[in-house]
């Protein structure tokens, strides 16, 4: 199996910060927020060879 590592003190600062300015501007604020993320490849995962 293999998954994602998502930074999610990152996203939980952009989180606030858009709803902080969504409430000092009193308007809705439409953000469009990139994180870092980490491919994590688990111990069962075999990478496929290139067989022709």
């Amino acid at each position: 199996m293999t998954t994602f590592h998502i930074d999610t003190d990152d996203l939980a600062a952009q989180a606030i910060t858009t709803l902080k300015d969504t409430i000092i501007f009193d308007r809705p604020q439409k953000r469009m927020v990139l994180v870092d993320a980490k491919l994590i490849y688990r111990k069962s995962f075999v990478k496929p060879t290139n067989k022709s």
